[in-house]
């Protein structure tokens, strides 16, 4: 039989046509599962939206400068455990611990002063990544953060420079 006598369905010219679009509509559709099932919050700050302008509010930080306050945190990243000395006398602090992208991993810990004028604490242990760390009053009043990469023993938080 004659090719050009068949019928188009058993022809291949057809098939390779469709087959293009039809490639492109299944990984659209595999893009669209992949964003729905991965979620991913970017922005955790102090954001106010006004109109399409979006602004960081720096009183924390700002309050937090001009007391002269600086931290410094010491941990074990393997085990969690953490110590906080600040340059102030609260008696009680909060410590976030914010990843970069992933909300859940967020930890956020209240610290008690204890006798020997340290902040003591525990935290689920943290993988190695982009992370925040945060320190502030219960207040919420004054605010010192640093990078983190899930790493160092050591970090000295700082009001946030703008």
């Amino acid at each position: 039989m004659n090719e050009d006598n068949q019928p188009w369905y058993r022809q291949f010219w057809p098939w390779f046509l469709i087959a293009l679009p039809a490639t492109a509509v299944v990984a659209g559709i595999a893009t669209v599962i992949i964003a729905v099932n991965n979620h991913v919050d970017l922005v955790k700050d102090e954001t106010t939206k006004l109109g399409k302008m979006v602004t960081t509010e720096t009183r924390q930080d700002d309050t937090a400068r001009e007391m002269g306050l600086k931290a410094t945190v010491h941990l074990v990243p393997q085990t969690g455990t953490l110590a906080v000395e600040v340059s102030t006398l609260p008696d009680e602090v909060i410590l976030e611990v914010v990843h970069a992208t992933l909300a859940e991993k967020d930890q956020q810990i209240h610290l008690r002063r204890e006798p020997d004028g340290l902040f003591r604490g525990q935290l689920q242990p943290l993988q190695a990544g982009k992370w925040e760390l945060r320190l502030s009053d219960v207040k919420h009043q004054w605010r010192l953060t640093a990078p983190y990469n899930g790493l160092d023993d050591q970090v000295e938080l700082r009001p946030k420079a703008h």
